[in-house]
């Protein structure tokens, strides 16, 4: 017993310091200049030439707590602009007063030519998503994801860079989750009319920081003409 003790005081510290190297999770929750959706826990609203997008945070309904590895967050799009919406991960990020950037992360990895990108084989095509839409098309080289789903016909450029950037997240980690692949907001083209609501996953955002915006680059489907940007702020806690 003796023997036990010395060698547990001498893993100790060492115990201890795994342990803190996982920093607790951080919170976001709208910040008093958001507009906050009443019939919505700790959700924001913000609406920019006819597209309205509102955000949610700490609600992820999966089985498996994963805030502690990226910082999931529901987004509802409602297309009311004059244009199709191109929906890209890399219009998504989370900005920290600092300027850090959290990035919104693609869940699969992406393979073949920047004319003919393909996902990489090896992932469980998802016949019944766990997310909501309405007038709704996913880009061409997520079709055989979405197989009950109609594909985008038109040209839909994806940035290789970014897809191989930010895949290297997953690796050391034992995420993303069938769950999260099954609730994830896909990249695709909301038509004028349409509706999708669904996760993004983020980097995770350190506690260190005390706010970061929310923010969405609008961008037509047909020209990829940026025509607006939605901004709401929420306090990290």
């Amino acid at each position: 017993m003796k023997q036990f003790n010395k060698m547990l005081t001498k893993f100790t510290p060492l115990i201890l310091f795994i342990v803190g190297c996982t920093p607790p999770a951080a919170n976001l929750k709208p910040a008093s200049t958001a507009n906050v959706v009443a019939h919505l826990e700790e959700a924001a609203v913000s609406q920019v030439k006819g597209v309205q997008v509102i955000v949610q945070t700490d609600q992820w309904p999966g089985p498996q707590p994963i805030q502690n590895e990226v910082t999931p967050v529901r987004v509802v799009i409602d297309n009311k602009s004059e244009t199709a919406l191109r929906l890209r991960y890399n219009d998504f990020a989370l900005i920290a007063d600092d300027g850090t950037r959290y990035a919104a992360l693609p869940l699969y990895r992406i393979v073949g030519s920047i004319p003919e990108p393909v996902i990489d084989t090896g992932y469980t095509a998802i016949t019944e998503p766990h997310f909501v839409y309405h007038a709704f098309t996913v880009a061409p080289f997520y079709a055989n994801i979405y197989p009950a789903m109609t594909a985008y016909r038109g040209t839909f450029a994806y940035d290789p860079f970014y897809y191989d950037t930010y895949n290297a997240y997953w690796i050391n980690i034992p995420l993303p989750t069938q769950e999260m692949f099954k609730r994830a907001l896909p990249e695709g083209v909301l038509d004028v009319g349409g509706r999708i609501e669904g996760y993004l996953y983020f980097e995770r955002v350190s506690d260190d920081q005390s706010r970061v915006t929310f923010r969405a680059d609008l961008s037509s489907a047909q020209s990829n003409r940026f025509f607006g940007e939605v901004r709401i702020p929420f306090n990290v806690q």
